[in-house]
């Protein structure tokens, strides 16, 4: 059923023309608007039938489209306090960053070639603070169809519903609100139903149709309104939310980076520290006797003379570390041979052959992880540090892995999601009286050395007694 037109009404095309610029969402609802507005003015006279049936619907209609722009107005708000809380979140992390670039700075002017580094470089820039495109857009008044509802967001979040209109002032604002114009039509002025009443008692029929279409307009017009205003505030979030996605990861990788960077600089200064005063007035304890298990294989870090191996499937004497601990270095000694864990001060290679804890010996190990904790040698990388590292050989033939290859790696995040990862296994229950009482007595690695060649020796000297006796 279409909508009855008065002959020769002009404003029937007009009708036409504007139902056909508004969103898919409305079409239907406006269809039934007009069979509605059309069916309270029938030419028959019988006009009382329908007498203020539409009015009610289209407030209605209108209540819904402004209750939709009042919570876009609503998210925009909540949108855009996210957006400030990660501006700030991102200036503290580039403020920190500052801080860490000055103190490795001053940790490198402390050595000879640091400080003729430092001569040549330039120093660490200060953070500038940092603001969303689409939020200084948006305060600067550039947003287009929806600077409006960017603009009214603070002032409306706190406002009562849209329906619920307040008494119109002219003079506050240059610009209509749409609840001005609602309260307008349902109390300042006078009402499309009572002026149909009215031109029904005073028999101006044919006047009535003219109505109708002028009010369908006036609801048009405010539907039109708020579908731009919607679309403007669409936009708005759906460039705000792709810049805070992409914030948010800048923001994980950068946390990332600040927290290899800060371990770095806590790592140099322990180090800084003793060169320059040994241990100072805090020598290095024993924390605990430990093994160490790889995640991935299950296999055990065992010691084969000077050689560092990943093959033990089960925890012997060859698997078990005395950890001593000065700061934030741990220093790393086997059990079975009382040599340290490191690498030579020449070749660089990986093994178990320090006499002492030295510069080459100090390792970094996250205790606080003893379910998988990376492993970073500090000498590594000229003194930057790197990961300890597990790579299979793999058996061409049987296409099964045989044995690992320990090496190490770099220091950045990147090379810390390749390291190899290692459970820490309490091992005080194989604690022994002697070597309980090695340990109390802080013998050196040489005294040890001589101690149990002297044991060795003298049970040789009582075997050979007994066998002569």
């Amino acid at each position: 059923m279409e909508p009855r037109e008065a002959p020769g009404d002009p404003r029937g095309s007009h009708r036409a023309g504007m139902g056909q610029q508004k969103v898919s969402f409305f079409q239907s609802l406006i269809r039934h608007l007009v069979l509605d507005l059309a069916d309270c003015c029938p030419p028959n006279g019988a006009q009382e039938r329908h007498q203020f049936k539409s009015k009610d619907e289209l407030d209605a209609y209108l209540r819904v489209a402004h209750e939709s722009v009042a919570i876009g107005r609503e998210t925009l708000t909540a949108v855009a306090g996210q957006q400030e809380a990660l501006d700030r979140s991102e200036a503290v992390v580039d403020s920190n960053r500052y801080v860490i670039e000055k103190s490795a700075r001053t940790l490198r002017g402390m050595t000879w070639w640091g400080s003729l580094r430092n001569y040549f470089s330039e120093e660490p820039e200060a953070p500038r603070p940092r603001t969303s495109t689409w939020l200084a857009d948006r305060r600067a008044g550039l947003r287009g169809p929806g600077q409006q509802a960017g603009e009214r967001t603070e002032a409306h979040s706190s406002d009562p519903p849209l329906w619920r209109d307040q008494p119109r002032d002219g003079c506050s604002n240059p610009v209509k609100d749409e609840r001005q114009e609602l309260f307008a039509r349902k109390v300042n002025g006078e009402t499309a139903d009572a002026r149909l009443k009215r031109a029904h008692v005073a028999g101006q029929g044919p006047q009535s149709l003219s109505e109708v279409a002028r009010m369908q307009d006036e609801y048009l017009e405010s539907l039109g309104k708020s579908l731009d205003e919607q679309r403007g505030i669409g936009r708005t979030l759906h460039e705000a939310l792709s810049e805070q996605r992409v914030q948010v990861d800048r923001l994980e990788a950068g946390s990332e980076g600040l927290e290899d960077a800060t371990r770095a600089v806590i790592r140099k200064a322990a180090r800084a520290s003793r060169a320059r005063g040994g241990w100072g007035a805090e020598r290095p304890r024993l924390y605990k006797f430990v093994a160490f298990r790889e995640v991935r294989s299950g296999l055990f870090l065992s010691v084969a003379g000077e050689e560092l191996r990943l093959q033990e499937p089960n925890m012997s004497k060859a698997c078990q570390f005395a950890a001593y601990t000065s700061q934030a270095l741990t220093g790393l000694q086997s059990v079975l041979s009382r040599k340290w864990l490191g690498q030579h001060w020449i070749s660089g290679a990986l093994g178990v052959r320090g006499t002492g804890l030295g510069k080459n010996e100090e390792w970094e190990v996250d205790w606080r992880r003893p379910e998988g904790a990376f492993f970073l040698l500090c000498s590594a990388n000229w003194g930057s540090g790197g990961y300890l590292m597990a790579f299979p050989k793999k058996d061409e033939r049987l296409g099964q892995t045989l044995a690992y290859d320990l090496r190490l790696g770099g220091y950045n995040g990147e090379e810390r999601g390749k390291a190899a990862l290692f459970e820490i296994v309490d091992c005080e229950s194989y604690r022994t009286t002697d070597v309980v009482t090695e340990i109390i007595q802080k013998k050196t690695p040489a005294e040890l050395a001589a101690e149990e060649e002297r044991k060795r020796r003298g049970s040789l000297i009582s075997l050979g007694a007994l066998r002569t006796g």
